[in-house]
């Protein structure tokens, strides 16, 4: 009987047997719920800015993998578990074994979990395996736990921290795409060979995104998004030095721009308060020469990260127009493309997903800056200048006045040294 022909009696019979079984079933779905931690994001959620929900170069866990864009990378998970069972030493079929035992947990954290993977457990374990240990590898290599890997691993190498490691960390942030915390916490336990001990990833996933070491609360954690959202709840992050900030904030606090005495892109120098940075021109071919000369940086390990660094440097200067507009000034831009904000947005769009070489001179030279402009007696002097030394008629009346103070009580001197004479 379908519901086009049903009758009224039969509809109500039917209701009445569904809610008879209706507190059995409730129970039921209410643990399962309590279970689900990993979610499918609704469309009136995604429309909102769907690329923000959707990851560019690797998948983990079964809602966006096998998907075409993200495909590269699974050769690169494969060499990741090698390493790790390389260098565990524990064979494969142990860790298999400990993630049979918490297969269903797993599983029911997941929220929508499509029948190929809710049916096939082999196919369920082996990408929770090959994505647990990839991730395992990522933070390890970005964070010095190891260095096993070729100096010329697109991936593993310090190379791949520069160019992939940013996208992959954006990629690990997306709530599709997270891995429950007991994955990794196994993974890890099995390794050292300490099956109990299930509170190791936090650690290492803290380190990773520079959480800080405050205490961690009692009991475990869903998944990598709910450690991170932990630690902005909780305050307990270290602070990020790692920026340089925009030419106007840094005049404030004291600091100076001079050109270059060359125009070589990584001829820039701090020393005593002055920033000198090479002169460069920008006009319509600037942006697909910086985006080639990056693409090239990029994909060829050993080409070095010179111009990569330069342009994410330069995006922190160049924040607005006023920042453009004060090394246009100063001769160290050239503007040929537009106004000064269209260089500002220039800059903008040419540092997405990338960084700057975190052993490189010019980190160097961030960190210097950043030390610089915390000194209260820098900000002090540069406000002194900005107020009274900028308007030549401001320093001549404040000269006036020192002279007529100075005069005034020279005179009042003498007249107290001719009362007692």
């Amino acid at each position: 009987m379908n519901d086009s022909t049903m009758t009224s009696k039969d509809w109500a019979i039917q209701v009445e047997d569904k809610a008879a079984i209706m507190s059995e079933t409730a129970t039921a779905e209410e643990e399962q719920w309590k279970r689900q931690s990993i979610y499918n994001i609704h469309p009136y959620i995604s429309d909102l800015n769907s690329k923000a929900f959707v990851p560019q170069v690797v998948s983990f866990g079964p809602y966006h993998h096998g998907k075409d864009h993200l495909k590269y990378m699974e050769r690169h998970k494969e060499r990741a578990l090698l390493q790790f069972l390389k260098r565990s030493k524990n064979p494969f079929e142990v860790f298999m074994e400990s993630l049979v035992c918490i297969e269903e947990d797993l599983k029911n954290s997941y929220d929508l979990l499509g029948d190929e993977w809710r049916q096939d457990s082999d196919k369920f374990l082996k990408m929770m395996i090959l994505d647990g240990c990839f991730m395992v590898e990522i933070i390890r290599a970005a964070t010095d736990e190891v260095r096993d890997y070729s100096l010329r691993d697109p991936i593993f190498s310090d190379h791949g921290g520069i160019y992939v490691v940013p996208i992959i960390k954006r990629d690990m942030m997306l709530l599709e795409n997270q891995l429950p915390i007991l994955l990794i916490d196994t993974l890890l336990a099995v390794e050292a060979n300490k099956p109990e001990d299930l509170g190791m990833a936090k650690e290492l996933i803290g380190k990773f995104f520079c959480l800080g070491s405050g205490r961690w609360k009692e009991g475990k954690f869903l998944h990598l998004l709910d450690i991170y959202r932990y630690s902005l709840v909780q305050e307990q992050r270290c602070e990020d030095e790692d920026i340089i900030h925009s030419a106007t904030h840094l005049v404030e606090s004291g600091v100076k721009f001079r050109k270059s005495k060359s125009l070589r892109l990584s001829d820039i120098k701090f020393k005593d308060g002055i920033l000198s940075l090479p002169t460069i021109t920008v006009d319509d071919t600037t942006e697909s020469t910086f985006l080639n000369l990056m693409a090239y940086e990029r994909l060829h390990v050993g080409a070095g990260n010179e111009v990569t660094s330069y342009v994410f440097f330069m995006k922190g200067i160049l924040d607005r127009a006023d920042d453009v507009a004060h090394l246009v000034g100063k001769g160290i831009i050239k503007n040929a493309y537009g106004s000064n904000k269209h260089v500002a947005d220039l800059f903008n769009r040419l540092s997405k997903d990338i960084t700057i070489d975190p052993n490189g001179e010019l980190e160097k030279v961030q960190k210097t800056v950043n030390l610089y402009r915390k000194k209260h007696r820098h900000r002090w002097r540069a406000s002194l200048v900005r107020t009274y030394f900028v308007n030549p008629w401001v320093i001549i009346t404040a000269l006036a006045a020192i002279w007529i103070f100075g005069f005034d009580s020279i005179a009042s001197v003498y007249s107290v040294l001719s009362y007692y004479k």
